[in-house]
């Protein structure tokens, strides 16, 4: 009896899809390459499939979503590997009412990222920071493993 009324239960729960959510690589995805996002769960939610969708809304790749289990705040997990896809252009992932933000797959897709990447370290790092003319986090710079203050070390660094 009470095996039914638990099935019952879940059963009639309510699937709010604002407590789950595909994480995709931003940047994108080049199209030999390994392509893998991850559904996180926060409430108890079963998914076994999921479907690569085209701008036009046609579905180009159908996919097993592959059960991980919980991981920080998420109840359930699922890897969602659509590596076998070879195709370029802009997609969103689709399951069960869930949906990922747009997600690129090019042969371009990380063009740029390194130098936008060393132009922000460049800006962000203790010293002068060209973008704002003006010498930058220059108090507080401690190491976190021994508590040297590392602006005392090296005040010319």
């Amino acid at each position: 009896m009470l095996a039914a009324v638990l099935l019952a239960a879940w059963t009639l729960y309510p699937k709010d899809n604002a407590l789950s959510t595909i994480r995709v690589n931003l940047l994108g995805y080049a199209p030999q390459a390994n392509k893998v996002a991850v559904l996180c769960a926060l409430q108890p939610r079963n998914f076994s499939s999921f479907s690569l969708v085209r701008g036009d809304g046609a579905i180009v790749y159908r996919g097993k979503a592959e059960a991980r289990g919980p991981y920080g705040p998420c109840v359930s997990t699922y890897r969602l590997d659509f590596s076998r896809y070879r195709g370029s252009g802009t997609y969103r992932l689709a399951a069960d009412g869930i949906t990922s933000p747009r997600l690129r797959i090019a042969n371009d897709a990380y063009r740029g990222v390194p130098d936008m990447l060393l132009n922000f370290m460049r800006d962000e790092r203790s010293g002068y920071n060209p973008v704002f003319h003006a010498f930058v986090h220059t108090h507080g710079g401690i190491d976190v493993e021994s508590g040297t203050d590392l602006i005392a070390e090296c005040p010319d660094c």
